[in-house]
């Protein structure tokens, strides 16, 4: 449980790609974030039900990990309790503010890596869709679709030039489906980009993210 402006949280997270060299999972596709008190039962089968309140596309998985007793091979393709990176505490300050019960976590890149300078590497090194298990190219488990529905999109995945692949394939995705879209673009870029919700270092950007975001959601706040 994630205690958070007074509201218990609760992950589960849907890994694959099991690497027999490290014994752990390669990719994760999905984050569930859960209010504790919501009453919603996370089916360990991979699929992606229930729909969420909405969905927030970031980066990668960066450090989440399953929780202890769910990272073994057996576990492949589930939803199962896991730990949020840290920047996913961000989205919880959001949903204690909106009321959402739920919201998904998707990624421009299922892949995971710890440090976004590894993520980059990849990327910079011609690592192609599959590598990356991008899933705005039809290159993870579950499908945008699925993962993603009707719901207010929030677009949260970052700057960086290095990115400007994914975030096309991401962009163009989205604005053809037509799902709200919030966040806080990224000026004088020349791909879509946009604001990520806690910059390493900078507290002062993490609040006006927050608080911008708190302003972007209100019409699809709960009540």
């Amino acid at each position: 449980m994630h205690l958070v402006e007074g509201v218990r949280f609760r992950c589960h997270g849907l890994f694959h790609d099991w690497r027999d060299d490290r014994a752990d999972f390669a990719k994760r596709a999905l984050l569930e974030i859960a209010r504790s008190d919501a009453g919603i039962d996370f089916a360990p089968d991979g699929g992606c039900d229930p729909a969420p309140d909405a969905a927030v596309v970031m980066m990668n998985p960066g450090s989440s990990a399953p929780l202890a007793g769910y990272g073994g091979i057996e576990w492949a393709g589930k939803r199962v309790p896991a730990k949020p990176d840290s920047v996913q505490y961000q989205v919880m300050r959001l949903m204690a503010a909106t009321g959402w019960r739920h919201v998904r976590v998707v990624n421009l890149a299922d892949v995971r890596a710890a440090k976004s300078a590894d993520l980059y590497a990849l990327i910079t090194g011609g690592a192609d869709a599959a590598a990356l298990g991008a899933i705005f190219e039809g290159a993870s488990v579950v499908t945008p679709e699925a993962a993603i529905g009707g719901a207010p999109v929030i677009c949260a995945w970052g700057m960086d030039k290095r990115l400007a692949g994914l975030a096309r394939a991401a962009d163009a995705w989205l604005r053809a489906r037509g799902n709200p879209l919030l966040g806080i673009a990224g000026a004088k870029a020349d791909f879509p980009c946009w604001r990520y919700p806690k910059p390493v270092g900078n507290w002062k950007l993490a609040v006006e993210w927050l608080e911008e975001m708190k302003r972007q959601a209100a019409p699809f706040a709960r009540g």
